[in-house]
C-alpha cells in the first residue's frame, strides 16, 4: 500500500478499539462507542470481531 493511503474506516476503528481496551482494561460495548467516537451499532460489530479473531474475550456482563 502507498503511503498516502488511508486504511480503511474498519481498521482505523479496530485499531482504535484495541488500543483503547488495552489502556482502560474492559469497556462495554457502550463504553467504548463514547470512548473511539463512533456509534454504539458499530461498537458491537467491532466487538464481535475482536471476539470472534480472538483478540478479546467477552466477559459475562457483556464487556470486553
Amino acid at each position: 500500500m502507498p503511503s498516502d493511503e488511508k486504511p480503511s474506516r474498519v481498521l482505523t476503528h479496530l485499531g482504535a478499539a484495541v488500543h483503547c481496551l488495552a489502556e482502560r482494561g474492559a469497556l462495554s460495548p457502550p463504553d467504548l462507542a463514547k470512548w473511539i467516537g463512533v456509534p454504539r451499532p458499530s461498537a458491537y460489530r467491532l466487538v464481535g470481531a475482536l471476539v470472534q479473531a480472538g483478540l478479546a474475550a467477552q466477559n459475562l456482563d457483556g464487556s470486553v
